[in-house]
């Protein structure tokens, strides 16, 4: 899965949310689970801990019940008068073993100075080692002259009763108990489903009856020290790496040695069906998060797909490819948006069309001119070149050949011209018959307007009528001429409101024009003001003449572009040239012919060198002895 896609980020988001919202739920089920599990067992463990208590005073008050008839009984009190002790202590076991609802084992009779008269009793227990004085104690300060109370034995504690032998008056105490052992705690934990330990602090800790294993055992034991600073709280311990909960309770023992009763909840068990929930829960969530990825997966692509069309729309129509539509069949906002690209899309398309047919009409760059700005009547000065080209002896051309041919050869000679003005980063401006006008800084100023202009002029020179004779055939060579003015002139559109044309009027224009005219009059190919002379610094050019042209009243001086392979253009003919010039300006009429004259010869019989020598013999004859070289033409 290609993981920087639309559709997989959309996936990934929702999958990725529902995931943590999964995951965030899980932890807090969970957390919430355990910790109701350590507030059950809690509970349990309080519960179980007053059923030991109230287990122990039901079993104590048994007794109670049992002893109090058989210290009344006649025979019993015949016995004991009789002093006969081997009856005397069959008796006592009779009596034990009448006590059916608890396992009684131990009973004594002592006389009131608590000497032993006679006992039942395991072998293990010595009645001397019994403090049976603290029970008596006990018992005289009640009001039935009777008592219980748990002791140590080495064994485990007992449960003992005191209680007086009356005959009528007291003649000595019984003593009865029972053990706090394996089956007391088995007791209570059929009762409550909860582990009990009884442990015995005598200076060393044991563990006198319990319902954990024997590794538990062990484990219990080593924590017992570290409990009592728990306060009797419970609190968690790994018995043999079980998790329990336990607590801690002393017993009032009425010995040296310390009882308590130690209660333990396991709590894998108690976590147990929650462990089983959360198994559920891992079904739940797996199955949710595979139909929510699904769900995810269907949806990005439903989303995606539309946005991947509308991308490839984009990418078609920025190509160039305006003709792309997208199908949405969405009703929202997707569908919404595909028909908003396909009217995007239409509208380019007409523009497109718009822009194709205005820039076979105008160039591209005024197109974009047009279709940029708002279009009104008006315009901006600028200070930019203007180039005029005209084909010589047209009318003639269209005189010897057909006027198809004729318009298949003009369109040749503008499409060859075209290229080089627009190579140059020029602008034609309009066709005018069999000429044309190509701007240089309008509507859009590069730089450097001067010598791309002369560039054209010379490329033009250079490769078109070579081209053009070759093409067509023609016996001759096809001649134009090309003049070129740099002035400030007014650019914007013009014409009527219904009908304009983006141009531009000014006296460079006019300058242009009318040097373009001059190429005929003194046979040079290319004529150009002084100021794209002195801006086109990339080119060489030689002083033609100064002029005054036709309906104009400031004189200026013109100028021929030469290219390197131009005989004018060798170093040794320019300079004589300049120097020629210099003196034909300054009325040196006699230096001036003779370099004239000299160049007539050199350069091939040019018109320009005989239209000097023709000027200074008519100078000769006016007597001019100082003039300032301007000649104004009377025609156009």
């Amino acid at each position: 899965m290609n993981f920087h896609s639309f559709s997989s980020k959309i996936a990934l988001l929702v999958s990725g949310l529902l995931t943590v919202t999964l995951v965030i739920t899980f932890i807090l089920v969970n957390r919430e689970n355990t910790n109701n599990a350590l507030r059950n067992v809690a509970a349990d463990l309080i519960t179980t801990e007053e059923a030991f208590t109230s287990l122990l005073e039901s079993r104590t008050t048994g007794l109670f019940d049992v002893v109090r008839p058989a210290t009344s009984d006649h025979a019993f009190r015949t016995t004991f008068i009789d002093g006969h002790i081997p009856t005397l202590e069959s008796a006592m076991q009779n009596l034990l073993n009448r006590i059916r609802y608890v396992s009684t084992d131990l009973m004594l009779l002592t006389d009131l100075n608590l000497n032993t008269i006679a006992q039942a009793s395991p072998d293990s227990i010595r009645m001397q080692d019994l403090p049976v004085e603290q029970l008596v104690n006990k018992a005289f300060g009640g009001e039935e002259y009777e008592s219980s109370g748990i002791i140590s034995t080495p064994d485990q504690p007992y449960q003992l009763i005191a209680s007086p032998l009356l005959i009528p008056n007291p003649q000595g105490w019984i003593f009865v108990g029972f053990p706090i052992g394996d089956q007391f705690v088995q007791s209570t934990k059929e009762i409550t489903q909860t582990d009990v330990s009884i442990a015995i602090f005598d200076g060393v800790w044991r563990l006198s009856s319990t319902t954990l294993n024997t590794e538990q055992q062990s484990s219990f034991t080593a924590l017992l020290p570290s409990m009592l600073d728990e306060d009797n709280l419970s609190i968690e311990t790994m018995l043999n790496g079980v998790p329990f909960l336990s607590r801690l309770q002393r017993l009032d023992s009425d010995s040296d040695a310390q009882v308590y009763v130690g209660l333990h909840g396991n709590l894998d068990q108690a976590i147990a069906p929650y462990q089983r929930l959360n198994r559920s829960l891992y079904a739940i969530f797996g199955g949710g998060l595979l139909l929510s990825a699904f769900a995810a997966i269907t949806l990005a692509r439903s989303v995606s797909a539309p946005v991947k069309a509308l991308t490839k729309g984009v990418e078609a129509i920025r190509s160039g490819d305006l003709s792309r539509r997208v199908q949405s069949k969405s009703s929202g906002e997707i569908g919404h948006l595909g028909s908003a690209f396909n009217e995007m899309a239409e509208g380019l398309q007409e523009k497109e069309q718009v822009r194709n047919l205005l820039g076979k009409v105008v160039s591209e760059e005024i197109a974009s001119e047009l279709l940029t700005n708002q279009i009104e009547l008006g315009g901006e000065e600028k200070e930019i070149t203007v180039l005029f080209c005209d084909i010589r002896n047209f009318t003639a051309i269209c005189e010897a050949i057909a006027p198809q041919k004729v318009l298949t050869r003009l369109n040749s000679f503008f499409s060859e011209a075209s290229k080089i003005i627009e190579s140059h980063q020029g602008v034609i401006d309009k066709y005018m018959g069999d000429a044309l006008m190509a701007l240089f800084g309008a509507p859009i100023k590069h730089g450097n307007e001067e010598n791309r202009a002369v560039g054209v002029a010379l490329e033009m020179r250079e490769k078109i009528h070579h081209a053009m004779t070759e093409q067509d055939q023609l016996e001759e060579p096809l001649k134009f001429g090309i003049g070129i003015a740099s002035g400030q002139t007014l650019v914007g559109n013009m014409g009527s409101e219904n009908r304009l044309n983006y141009s531009v009027i000014g006296d460079g224009v006019n300058v242009a024009a009318r040097l373009e005219s001059l190429t005929k009059f003194y046979e040079i190919p290319v004529l150009v003001n002084e100021r794209v002379a002195i801006n086109a610094n990339q080119y060489t050019f030689r002083w033609i003449d100064r002029i005054r042209a036709k309906g104009k009243r400031q004189a200026i001086d013109i100028y021929q572009p030469l290219q390197a392979h131009d005989i004018e253009a060798k170093q040794d003919l320019l300079q004589l040239h300049q120097s020629s010039v210099k003196a034909y300006l300054a009325a040196e009429w006699d230096e001036a012919e003779k370099g004239f004259s000299l160049l007539k010869d050199q350069c091939g019989n040019q018109k320009i060198y005989q239209i000097y020598l023709d000027r200074i013999q008519g100078c000769r004859e006016k007597g001019l002895t100082d003039w300032d070289g301007t000649f104004t033409h009377t025609t156009k």
